[in-house]
């Protein structure tokens, strides 16, 4: 049996695992998936992506329709000489979070620092819930 870990469409494991859900990788041209972890709080969500080697002109981040989509591409490692392993991704990538109905993207903020890019989206705020208010008649 196949390692699901290691297969190429892991997101949508992963994203059965997790509340804030992953989409499908939909580009082929995609050579890697970087690393992301998503916190939510009662004011937000904060979603950090691990992007060493790159800098906040590598990445173009944008949001439509609740999907926050992430694209860049890292060059590829080359050095002088032979290489004898190349593990370190590099090409194009691309990914996709479906975030839920009450994140506010266009008060979104971004800071990136040491190949770290953090994303905070802030939370609507929940409107009061009329069950056990009493009523004037």
């Amino acid at each position: 049996m196949k390692n699901a870990i290691l297969t190429p469409d892991r997101n949508q494991l992963l994203a059965s695992w997790a509340s804030v859900p992953a989409v499908p990788r939909s580009d082929p041209d995609c050579q890697w998936f970087p690393a992301l972890d998503v916190t939510r709080t009662p004011e937000e969500y904060l979603i950090e992506i691990d992007l060493p080697g790159l800098n906040a002109t590598d990445v173009k981040v944008s949001a439509a329709e609740g999907i926050l989509s992430l694209r860049g591409t890292r060059p590829p490692h080359l050095r002088g000489g032979t290489n004898m392993r190349i593990e370190r991704p590099s090409g194009p990538f691309i990914r996709h979070l479906a975030l839920p109905a009450d994140a506010e993207f266009s008060a979104m903020t971004t800071f990136f620092h040491n190949g770290v890019l953090e994303l905070r989206v802030p939370r609507a705020l929940r409107q009061a819930s009329l069950e056990g208010v009493a009523l004037a008649a």
